[in-house]
């Protein structure tokens, strides 16, 4: 198993990534994620304009929040029909196996695994998705967008809060600054719970989630 976890990480990781950037249009075998859909406000997709919202942003070193209300009318993960959701995995035991590191033509026993992970995203109301992109440079211990009044502005995008199950998503470096921004205006919109295993950050009461496959890399939205 302390084999495994390296490689449901990197699953993770992939899922992470494509839910956020997938595009079908460059990678026929991945979905579509969050922004190629909300991707510009004059340009683009603009049918979705009015749920994308831009602070100051940075030519190419701009990064996204996302604040996402997922329930079965708005937004919600599918899978193929007569297939099992999740992350599956087959234990295939001992095998023989090339031993294309070694010798030519050499062969060896090894313990072989199958992983699979069949996932889609469906977004039946795009009215509870809202994206917030804002530059990352940092300069004085922060950055140049207001993070508090953007992502309250984002609450009030969304047609309801009682849909479906809200949550912010950004990366660690927007986390870090959300925090920061909050503490020098003494601001009580952020708050933190502790449970059993773990500490929660809410903003406004909506869960904060830490996505590591968010770029800070993003180039400016239009």
């Amino acid at each position: 198993m302390s084999e495994a976890d390296a490689f449901i990480e990197g699953m993770n990781q992939g899922f992470a990534q494509i839910f956020m950037y997938g595009d079908p249009t460059l990678a026929p075998a991945v979905f579509r994620g969050l922004s190629p859909r909300l991707n510009g406000v004059s340009t683009g997709n603009t049918a979705f304009a009015a749920n994308v919202l831009l602070g100051t942003q940075v030519a190419s070193t701009n990064t996204s929040i996302w604040l996402i209300c997922w329930g079965p009318n708005s937004v919600f993960g599918i899978f193929p029909k007569g297939s099992q959701a999740g992350l599956q995995h087959r234990d295939l035991g001992l095998q023989v196996v090339e031993n294309v590191a070694g010798i030519g033509g050499a062969r060896m026993m090894a313990y072989r695994e199958h992983w699979q992970w069949k996932c889609g995203l469906a977004v039946a109301d795009w009215r509870y998705i809202v994206r917030i992109q804002v530059g990352t440079t940092i300069a004085s211990g922060t950055i140049a967008s207001d993070l508090i009044n953007l992502m309250s502005r984002a609450i009030d995008r969304l047609p309801s809060l009682t849909a479906g199950r809200c949550a912010f998503y950004m990366n660690r470096t927007i986390f870090s600054i959300l925090k920061i921004q909050a503490l020098a205006k003494s601001n009580q919109a952020l708050s933190v719970e502790e449970g059993l295993t773990q500490i929660e950050y809410k903003f406004l009461g909506i869960p904060l989630r830490k996505v590591d496959q968010i770029l800070n890399t993003e180039a400016s939205l239009t």
